[in-house]
């Protein structure tokens, strides 16, 4: 009989593979309702009955320093859980889930109370954590990979989206499509270090057709979909305020609430002003109109995360390596060519 997963539990209890993981790893972020029915499942199914090999263990970490980003119930966050989740079971390791939150920006995590040890490997989920976070880290003396954030002065292995060449793509997709006035739907959190390298071969597409960012259609709205739709529709009161031709979000949740936004106030997308996200959320398909935006292959980062893990594992002292994962630009209805006849 094949080794029950977390997905199959997953499944049956109706509740994310994350959701089964800190359950199962006894600790803290679920209701006590939803605890009890997985564990309930998670015994009847056998699972509970199970030896669990540490040896053979890999431990996926998310760190969190925004209360109102929620990172395990992203579609973003699932479709990683689900490579890895996948990339793991091939190859006969347990993988278990915790997520830890650090309010004060100045302060890293302890990392005592989560018996990292106890894991072969950490796959380190570090999308909202600064460069001085990793101190913490660099004193566990464990094979570890950083996922979905690079820190140039850090010494450890990273696998993430090439958000560099993402950010360049769509610059220059707008620019064909006779764009020279493009804004950028920047993120006010200061963590999101995959918009700020979107940004940055953004603008380095632009300079190099002689263009670059009016600050004036440069904004910073909170990444998430209803945060990005308040500070939107605050910008879009302002009497002061003009468009642009296009703008390019740093997320799709930046671009879809800035869209709810615009199409409030009675302006057209594309026929106004084009818009274009990142990371092919599945909202994108489904939104008016649907948007055009830059597809992450997310399982696939997760897949290439644990393989590069069990090399450490096998292989501690290997060369660090940064691996980074192309994406595909997704053309939908919300970008208008206005190069003319």
């Amino acid at each position: 009989m094949m080794k029950l997963t977390i997905k199959e539990i997953a499944a049956a209890a109706g509740v994310s593979q994350a959701a089964v993981s800190i359950t199962l790893n006894n600790r803290e972020g679920i209701s006590r309702e939803k605890r009890e029915l997985i564990l309930s499942i998670a015994k009847d199914l056998g699972y509970l009955g199970t030896k669990k090999n540490v040896n053979t263990s890999i431990k996926f970490l998310v760190y969190k320093r925004s209360e109102d980003i929620v990172v395990l119930d992203d579609p973003f966050a699932s479709s990683l859980i689900q490579g890895i989740e996948s990339e793991c079971r091939k190859h006969s390791y347990e993988l278990s889930i915790n997520q830890i939150l650090v309010k004060d920006s100045d302060t890293p995590a302890s990392l005592d109370e989560l018996e990292l040890k106890k894991s072969s490997g950490l796959l380190l989920f570090a999308t909202e954590m600064y460069a001085h976070d990793l101190e913490a880290f660099k004193k566990l003396d464990m094979p570890i990979v950083v996922v979905d954030n690079y820190f140039k002065n850090e010494n450890f292995d990273y696998v993430l989206i090439n958000n560099t060449g993402a950010g360049y793509k769509v610059a220059n997709y707008l620019m064909e499509n006779g764009h020279k006035d493009i804004g950028f739907l920047d993120s006010s959190v200061d963590t999101m270090n995959n918009i700020y390298y979107r940004k940055l071969g953004f603008m380095e597409a632009l300079n190099e057709k002689g263009l670059s960012l009016n600050k004036q259609h440069l904004h910073e709205l909170r990444p998430t979909l209803e945060g990005s739709y308040r500070d939107m529709k605050r910008i879009l009161e302002d009497k002061s305020f003009s468009l642009p031709t296009a703008y390019y979000a740093g997320n799709d949740w930046i671009a879809l609430g800035a869209l709810k936004a615009l199409n409030e106030k009675g302006i057209k997308v594309p026929e106004t002003v084009s818009l274009v996200g990142m990371d092919d959320q599945p909202y994108c398909e489904i939104s008016y109109p649907p948007l055009t935006t830059v597809r992450v292959f997310k399982k696939e980062i997760g897949e290439i995360a644990v393989r590069r893990l069990l090399e450490k594992i096998r292989q501690p002292n290997s060369v660090s390596q940064k691996t980074e994962v192309e994406t595909e630009l997704v053309i939908r209805k919300s970008v208008l060519n206005i190069t003319g006849p």
